[in-house]
C-alpha cells in the first residue's frame, strides 16, 4: 500500500479532473514521488476513466500558451493515461466511445502539429492502447507512430496492450528499413521472433549503416575537420548504444562487441589524432621559451656576479717585455715560467760582480720577476753589454766568449 497526500485523494473523490491536472503541474517538482501515489488516488473515484478523460481535456487548448506551459500540460496528461493504463481497470462502452473520439481528434490534430510531436504520438497510442481502440485506426498508421516512438521503453508494452502481435514483423521490418535495427531487436526479444529475425543480423545491420551515416556527414562537410570529427562521434554513439542492447539483452552469446569495442577505439584515436599532436607542439614551444628564459636569466645573473667581482681583482703582471728582451738579449735561459710569481713572491737574488765599465756595475740587483725590476734589469744589462762589447767580434752564438759564462752559472736562473 502506497500512502497519498490528502490533496490527491480530495481531488479524485471530488471527480475534479481539473483541479488533478492543475496539482500536478503546479507540484511537478516533486513528480516522481506524485507519480507513485497517483494510481492508488484515482482508486477513490468513483469512475477513474472518466476522471482522467476530464484531466486531459487540455492537451491541445483553445487558447494560445507559451510553448513551456503546453509541454507541462501534455506531460501530465500522459502521466494520468500511463497511471490509468497500470490500474488495468474495467472500461465501460460510453467511456471507450468518449476515449475514441478524442484519439482520433488527436491524430487529425497531429497532422498540423509544430515542432516536436513526440508526446502527441504517445499521447494517440496511450488512447488506443488503455481504452482497446486498435480497431478504430488504419494499422499501418498506428504502426506508423509506433516508428516514431519506438525508443521509449514503455513502447513494447503499448504494444501488447493493443493486441498488436501479429503485426509485430511488419513493425520489425518497418524499423529495420528506418535504420532503426536496435529498436527492432527489442521488439523481436519481446515478441519471440529470434528465429525470423536473427539479433545478430539486426546489431550488424545497425553497424552498417552507422558507417554509412558518419560517411555521410563527412561529404556533406568537405571532409572538414570538423565534419570528420561529428561523424566519428555519431558513428561511436551508435556503436555504444550496440554494445548497451547487447549486455541488457545478454546477446554475448549470439554476438561478439570485441570488433566494436576496437572500432570505438579507432575512432576515438582518429578523433583526437590531431589534438595532442597540437599539445604536444605546445608543450615544446613552452619548453623551449622556458629554456631561453632560464638561459638568459643565468647571463645575466652572470654578467652581474662578473661585473661584481671585477673592482677586486688585481691585474696580472706583464711578462712579455720580460720573456721577449731575454731571449732577444740572451737566447738561452727562457724565465717565463717564473711569470706568475709576484707581490709577494717576487724573486730577490743579488748578482756576482761580472763587468765593470765605467760607472755602469751590475752588482747587488735586488731583480723581481715581473714589473718595472725586471724591465730595469734588462735596460741596465743592454747598457752595460752595448758598450762593453762595441767594436769588439761577436761569434756565432751572439755573446763574446770571454764576457758572460759566469752569467749562465748564475744563481739567477737555476
Amino acid at each position: 500500500m502506497v500512502q497519498t497526500r490528502s490533496e490527491l485523494r480530495d481531488l479524485c473523490l471530488k471527480m475534479d479532473g481539473n483541479g488533478l491536472k492543475s496539482f500536478i503541474i503546479d507540484n511537478r517538482k516533486d513528480i516522481v514521488a506524485i507519480r507513485r501515489e497517483l494510481a492508488p488516488a484515482l482508486l477513490f473515484a468513483p469512475d477513474p476513466t472518466e476522471l482522467v478523460l476530464d484531466a486531459i481535456g487540455g492537451f491541445f487548448p483553445l487558447e494560445k500558451m507559451a510553448e513551456g506551459e503546453l509541454i507541462s500540460i501534455r506531460r501530465t496528461c500522459l502521466t494520468l493515461l500511463e497511471c490509468l493504463h497500470d490500474l488495468a481497470v474495467e472500461i465501460k462502452p460510453l467511456a471507450r466511445e468518449r476515449a475514441r473520439r478524442v484519439a482520433v481528434e488527436w491524430r487529425e490534430l497531429l497532422n498540423d502539429a509544430k515542432g516536436d510531436t513526440t508526446l502527441v504520438v504517445l499521447g494517440v497510442l496511450h488512447l488506443v492502447a488503455t481504452f482497446g481502440l486498435i480497431d478504430s485506426f488504419e494499422i499501418d498508421d498506428i504502426l506508423d507512430l509506433i516508428v516514431l516512438v519506438a525508443r521509449r521503453k514503455t513502447i513494447v508494452d503499448l504494444c501488447k496492450s493493443a493486441a498488436l502481435d501479429e503485426n509485430i514483423p511488419d513493425l520489425v521490418e518497418k524499423l529495420n528499413n528506418k535504420g532503426k535495427q536496435l529498436d527492432a531487436v527489442k521488439f523481436v526479444i519481446a515478441f519471440n521472433l529470434t528465429d525470423k529475425y536473427p539479433p545478430a543480423s539486426l546489431l550488424n545491420a545497425c553497424i552498417k549503416e552507422s558507417k554509412k551515416a558518419a560517411e555521410e556527414v563527412r561529404k556533406k562537410g568537405n571532409n572538414s575537420a570538423q565534419s570528420k570529427n561529428e561523424a566519428s562521434s555519431k558513428e561511436i554513439s551508435a556503436l555504444r548504444a550496440v554494445i548497451r542492447i547487447v549486455e541488457e539483452y545478454k546477446l554475448g552469446s549470439v554476438f561478439s562487441c570485441e570488433n566494436v569495442r576496437k572500432r570505438i577505439e579507432q575512432l576515438e584515436h582518429q578523433k583526437a589524432g590531431k589534438k595532442p599532436e597540437k599539445k604536444l607542439e605546445n608543450q615544446k614551444t613552452e619548453k623551449k621559451r622556458g629554456a631561453t628564459a632560464i638561459a638568459a636569466s643565468n647571463l645575466n645573473v652572470r654578467g652581474q656576479k662578473q661585473q661584481h667581482e671585477q673592482p677586486n681583482k688585481r691585474p696580472r703582471p706583464s711578462t712579455a717585455p720580460f720573456a721577449h728582451n731575454h731571449r732577444t738579449q740572451l737566447g738561452r735561459a727562457d724565465l717565463a715560467p717564473h711569470a706568475g710569481f709576484s707581490g709577494s713572491y717576487a724573486l730577490s737574488t743579488t748578482a756576482p760582480s761580472l763587468y765593470n765599465h765605467g760607472n755602469a756595475s751590475l752588482s747587488s740587483i735586488s731583480v723581481g720577476l715581473g714589473g718595472s725590476l725586471a724591465s730595469s734589469w734588462f735596460n741596465t744589462t743592454e747598457s752595460v753589454m752595448g758598450s762593453a762589447f762595441s767594436g769588439r767580434a761577436v761569434p756565432n752564438d751572439g755573446y763574446p766568449k770571454s764576457a758572460l759564462p759566469a752569467l749562465y752559472h748564475s744563481s739567477l736562473y737555476f
